[in-house]
């Protein structure tokens, strides 16, 4: 876009062209038939979503909440993974004016707690596989605001239930239709979104996200080489501002046809549905694009329609081996809600950097402490202009000679802020230091949080590993690779890779059942200790077992340190 031209076409739009319910609106008169979004969900069918679908439901949850007494400025929560009815409830709110937090639906416990109250909220959205956890359900239940559940395809398959006394969503969206409650936006300055958020030191807070952030992610597509008969894929939840900015808004202002969103993320599945779906890009974070490049090779690898990968953190060194490996151009970007926004365009930049800010849409600069700009290759914070000056972002960047930036760290990474302990699972059991069944059973309520069907276990080995570990590893019945220890990051993920003297082994599972995923992690962990004794390394293992979120994301690093 021209310099100049995003700051003329902000200056001009109307709230018809910033309020989400507006544009739904204004699309479903337009074309109500026009396919907007399928939610894909294996092995249940997918869910496919009409511009008339999303007008007519959102205002039927709209009336529910004038119903119970909801006005222009209540919060309400939306605790779901990637359903149609999120969108839904995203349309309900902004034509009440109603700010929206979209809460984890996986948090749990003290962090479901501290979400909650800083969510403030007047209402609630969430599903039954959510409340199906007592102490969840009684976290929500001591809200005491009101609460609508969603039945979905996939607490039916399992009959899940939930406690008497709250809304059931499917009827709110079931006939008869309700009149349209009118839009009740008055200024695009009012919130749109609040984001939970932690600052530069990890306090929590929210992030307020004004309708006036709408031409920012109208242009973001664009910037980042979208066309109009793009077919997006996205696993990343709808919680996060990835998928907002690179599914939810495209296909709504003409920025690409329409959107496919899977309920969770499947490493494995991932180039299968694009496949099915016709994709054309898909969006990718570091960790995504790792544990998808260690798969292994398959007639799949280029036999999908995608031409574009729009990425966020994409490792340098598979960078390129990423794009002639699957066929496919990578842009890397990086952006917030709050304002700040750069690209590096697929074929334009240098491998490792996140771009530039585009001219006339954000203007960031590298300053120090003190906030002075600092010199080229320099380590400072990014800063991004905003009408009432810079606003840090916390991220510690460098930028080269002609201004592309790489990243460095966040502030919170820094040795003087302090870090907050890893989630720790001990293994019960004492036989040799395999994980046993009473392991599983502790630990039910983590693994529903969790709902994830790929569990990654990781076996770090101290000592000298020869140049024929990788072979040796690779033959092992249960499906180990090694990696060097560069290569296991405890937060990021995994990648399988070469191995040096701190050698590690990888071993792959993928169960359904939760049993099932011990005893095979049971069974790596004793090759790995075989396998290591024959190579001559210590025979001490720390056994870190990774296990990923719908989106891909490690989030429970737990480092088991026992003898074999």
């Amino acid at each position: 876009m021209a310099a100049g031209r995003f700051a003329r076409t902000v200056r001009c739009m109307s709230l018809d062209e910033v309020v989400l319910s507006r544009i739904v609106a204004a699309e479903a008169s337009r074309d109500p038939d026009r396919l907007l979004y399928v939610f894909e969900n294996a092995p249940h069918p997918a869910e496919p979503v009409t511009a008339r679908d999303l007008a007519r439901l959102g205002n039927q949850i709209a009336a529910a909440f004038l119903d119970a007494g909801l006005r222009p400025g209540d919060r309400i929560g939306i605790m779901l993974r990637n359903h149609p009815e999120f969108v839904h409830t995203l349309v309900a709110g902004a034509k009440l004016g109603l700010p929206t937090v979209p809460i984890d639906p996986r948090a749990q416990g003290e962090r479901l707690d501290s979400l909650l109250r800083l969510a403030g909220c007047a209402a609630l959205v969430t599903a039954d596989y959510v409340v199906a956890d007592p102490a969840a359900a009684s976290t929500i239940r001591e809200l005491a605001v009101p609460t609508w559940i969603l039945s979905t395809p996939e607490g039916r398959a399992e009959r899940l239930d939930y406690p008497f006394g709250w809304g059931c969503l499917n009827q709110v969206l079931s006939p008869p239709r309700r009149p349209d409650v009118g839009e009740h936006v008055t200024d695009p300055a009012e919130p749109w979104l609040l984001l939970p958020t932690s600052g530069p030191t990890s306090e929590r807070g929210l992030l307020e996200v004004p309708w006036a952030r709408m031409p920012l992610l109208r242009a973001v597509p664009e910037a980042l080489g979208y066309r109009s008969d793009d077919v997006v894929y996205t696993g990343l939840a709808l919680t996060e501002c990835n998928a907002i900015a690179l599914a939810l808004v495209p296909p709504l202002v003409g920025a690409a046809d329409r959107s496919v969103i899977s309920r969770r993320f499947s490493k494995r599945r991932l180039w299968r549905i694009c496949i099915e779906y016709h994709a054309t890009t898909w969006a990718s974070v570091a960790e995504v694009a790792r544990a998808i490049y260690a798969l292994p090779s398959s007639d799949e690898d280029r036999s999908h329609t995608v031409r574009l990968v729009a990425s966020c953190g994409m490792p340098p060194q598979i960078w390129r081996a990423f794009e002639e490996r699957y066929g496919v151009s990578v842009v890397e970007w990086w952006g917030t809600m709050e304002g700040a926004f750069a690209c590096n365009p697929a074929g334009v930049g240098p491998v490792g950097s996140f771009g530039k800010p585009p001219a006339g849409i954000a203007e960031l600069d590298v300053v120090d402490n003190d906030g002075n700009s600092v010199p080229a290759r320099t380590v400072g914070e990014l800063v991004v202009r905003r009408s009432h000056g810079w606003l840090r972002t916390g991220e510690m960047v460098t930028r080269d000679e002609e201004g592309w930036l790489y990243a460095a760290h966040r502030r919170s990474d820094e040795p003087d802020v302090a870090r907050p302990e890893p989630f720790l699972i001990r293994s019960s059991s004492s036989g040799g230091g395999r994980f046993g069944k009473a392991h599983a059973a502790a630990h039910r309520p983590l693994r529903r949080m969790l709902h994830c069907d790929e569990l990654d276990g990781i076996f770090r080995f101290a000592g000298d590993a020869g140049p024929d570990v990788t072979d040796r590893f690779q033959e092992a019945e249960h499906g180990l690779v090694a990696a060097t220890d560069a290569d296991v990051d405890e937060d990021e993920g995994l990648v399988g890779g070469n191995t040096g003297p701190e050698g590690a082994v990888v071993g792959h599972i993928v169960e359904h059942d939760a049993d099932q995923v011990v005893r095979r992690l049971d069974d790596v962990v004793q090759d790995a200790g075989d396998l290591g004794r024959q190579l001559g390394l210590h025979p001490r293992i720390e056994g870190c077992l990774l296990l990923y979120d719908d989106n891909g994301h490690s989030v429970l690093p737990a480092i088991n340190r026992h003898p074999l």
